[in-house]
């Protein structure tokens, strides 16, 4: 991470930055599809399919596989609210993006965002150090979604062939 002190390196590092949320996001994305229950595959691969629908066709199937075990259930909802909040944030950032300043007289270097109601646009910062933390839990989210969806297809094979 940068300090701030040298502008030139501050917007290079924010720029870097977006760049690999872009990756990160890709990457959360194509495991979701690799994670995709065998029941489930191809079933929402519709172009117009968003990341959100086809989460929420994987934690369907998910629950259904994980009764009686605890443990991924409880895997399921936590990551579940965290892939919520990673995706708001992406989202954020991917959406309302307006600028960026890497100023030192305008403190931590920031991404300027737009986040947009109904009513009013509301001007947001997102700090270096907040896509630096978003960058390491969508890693985190990637991760624990490709240990689910191994655990579901585990618990789904042994389902199908009888076993408990």
């Amino acid at each position: 991470m940068d300090d701030g002190s040298d502008p030139g390196r501050s917007f290079s590092c924010l720029k870097e930055g977006l760049g690999s949320l872009m990756l990160c996001w890709c990457r959360l994305e194509a495991a979701l599809d690799e994670a995709m229950p065998r029941a489930t595959r191809g079933l929402n691969r519709k172009p117009d399919a968003t990341f959100a629908d086809r989460y929420s066709v994987f934690r369907t199937r998910v629950e259904e596989v994980s009764r009686g075990r605890p443990e991924l259930e409880n895997a399921l909802v936590d990551l579940s609210g965290r892939i919520d909040q990673v995706r708001r944030q992406r989202n954020l950032v991917v959406h309302g993006l307006t600028g960026i300043s890497a100023d030192p007289r305008r403190g931590e270097p920031h991404l300027i965002c737009e986040e947009r109601d109904r009513r009013r646009i509301r001007r947001v910062q997102v700090h270096q150090s907040e896509l630096t933390r978003l960058l390491c839990n969508l890693d985190r989210c990637r991760l624990d979604l490709e240990n689910i969806g191994h655990a579901a297809r585990t618990a789904a094979d042994r389902r199908e062939a009888g076993v408990t």
